[in-house]
This record gives C-alpha cells, sequence and structure tokens, in this order.
C-alpha cells in the first residue's frame, strides 16, 4: 500500500531539477543577464517533462534566481541582488562537492550570525522574562551534559539559540535566526565544529544569561560581541589548522579580514609567521 505521507516521483523530478538548474547558475554554467536554454532543449538536458520543468523554474522564481520575460525566455538573475541567506547554503554544498573546504563562506555566515546575535541579546535583555531566563539557564546546564554525543550538542546548541531569539519577542528576528543556524547546519561536518571548544562554548552561554539578568542592553551588546568573536575564531582557526589553510582573522571587536582562503596548496609553514600568528 503506498504511504500517502511519501512524496510522489513528480515532487522529486522537480527538486532534482530545481537543484541542477541552481548549480549550473550559482557555478556559472547559466550567467546573470542572459537566458537560459529553451524550453524543450532544457527538459531534454534534465531528462525532465516540460511540466516539471516549469514547476522547477516557478521555484527558481521564487528563490530569487530566474524570471520570466516575455517573448524571450526565462532570464538568469544575480543571487547576490535577488537571492536570499538560503544560498549560502546552497553555495557550500556546491563548494564542498568541489573537493575544496568552504572556510571563508563559514566564516561570513559565522560573521552574520555574530551580527545578529549581538542585537538578539540587547533587545533580550531589555525583554527576556524571568521564567525565560530561568528556562534558558536550566538548557544550557542540559547542554552541558550533551557533550559525548556530537548530534545531541548541536541540536541543543541550535536550541540555545532559538531560546535567546525568542526572548526578543520579535518574530522577525526568530525567523531570521532560525534561517541562520540552518545554512550552518546543513554544512558537511558541523557536528565537529560545534564540539571544537565545548567548555568555552558553555561558558560563553552562562556568561550570556548573566549579561541578561543584569539586564543592561548596551553592556550586554559589547560584551556578546567579544565572548562570540573568541569562540568563532577559536572554531576557524582549529579548522584551518587541521586542513591546511590560513583562518579568516577575527578580532575581539568581531571584525574579520579575508585571509587567502583559496590557498589552500600552501605550505602549513605560512601558519608560523608572525603575521599568521597575530
Amino acid at each position: 500500500m503506498t504511504d500517502p505521507s511519501a512524496p510522489p516521483t513528480k515532487r522529486k523530478a522537480v527538486d532534482e531539477a530545481v537543484d541542477r538548474i541552481r548549480a549550473g547558475i550559482l557555478g556559472g554554467t547559466w550567467t546573470a543577464g542572459n537566458d537560459l536554454p529553451g524550453e524543450r532543449e532544457l527538459s531534454t538536458t534534465l531528462g525532465v517533462s516540460r511540466l516539471t520543468l516549469r514547476a522547477a523554474l516557478s521555484r527558481l522564481e521564487a528563490e530569487g534566481l530566474v524570471k520570466p520575460v516575455h517573448g524571450s525566455g526565462t532570464r538568469v538573475l544575480d543571487y547576490r541582488e535577488h537571492g536570499g541567506v538560503e544560498m549560502l547554503g546552497h553555495m557550500a554544498t556546491l563548494v564542498q562537492h568541489g573537493g575544496e573546504v568552504p572556510l571563508a563562506m563559514l566564516a561570513d555566515v559565522l560573521e552574520l550570525r555574530r551580527l545578529v546575535a549581538v542585537e538578539v541579546m540587547g533587545i533580550a535583555a531589555e525583554r527576556i522574562t524571568e521564567a525565560e531566563l530561568d528556562e534558558l539557564a536550566r538548557h544550557i546546564a542540559y547542554q552541558a551534559k550533551c557533550t559525548s554525543d556530537a548530534h545531541k550538542y548541536m541540536a541543543a546548541d541550535i536550541e540555545t539559540a532559538r531560546k535567546l531569539a525568542q526572548a526578543t519577542h520579535n518574530q522577525a528576528i526568530l525567523l531570521l535566526s532560525n534561517t541562520i543556524m540552518r545554512v550552518l547546519v546543513q554544512q558537511r561536518g558541523m557536528e565537529f565544529t560545534f564540539l571544537i571548544d565545548v567548555q568555552r562554548a558553555i561558558s560563553t552561554y552562562k556568561k550570556m544569561v548573566a549579561l541578561l539578568r543584569a539586564r543592561d542592553a548596551r553592556i550586554a551588546r559589547k560584551t556578546t560581541r567579544r565572548l562570540l568573536a573568541r569562540l568563532d575564531r577559536r572554531m576557524l582557526e582549529r579548522i584551518a589548522e587541521l586542513v591546511g589553510v590560513v583562518a579568516p582573522k577575527v578580532d575581539d571587536a568581531g571584525r574579520r579580514s579575508r585571509a587567502p582562503v583559496a590557498q589552500a596548496t600552501e605550505s602549513k609553514n605560512a601558519t608560523d609567521t608572525p603575521e599568521a600568528r597575530s
């Protein structure tokens, strides 16, 4: 008997068509400002029906990657101007499939997370309830007990971020926070990165709870920026050390410079220079 909850074959074909066209756009096969191949040619290339192709193009239009042009066809858009934050996850997947380490992209996402987290803390310091504070503290204590299970710890960490966003009592901030965390966890091997320095992470979260209890928005923002910058810097340095590339630098104010991550073939000795250690 057919499982009614299972996605139909046609839906799967649409998903695959969306993924392949999106990969072609993000990978440069089809460039912004040009048209995709005609419907007949593209459906043949993808091995799907025209109906399936139209459904796929409709989804890509919603993502801001293409738009129909009357009398011309389907125009490719510049994802940097029209795409959403979810494009980071798709781009990371493409880079990983190419066998490279998307460290610069991870640094971009972490930087965005820091920017959002700093404002979340400032707003939450003014709005969080005592009950929410107590629940957050209990959850962080639970998270500290999950360090032996990577999946469980990562899920608990994501829940910590969600509880902080909820404390702002702002639905838009909560949805944005959810999107950023989803992009992070979609990257292959992220379970490992969550466990790089769990003691510092738990200590950081406990300090953030204390900041919220003090209810000083200015201090909460300033201190959170420094705490998360140190945490993210340690993560990036550890990953870079393991894969043999130069880590993007992040200072205590959360500012970073883009290191030449693409030069992965450089000797690891480059990291022993005074400049790299600064």
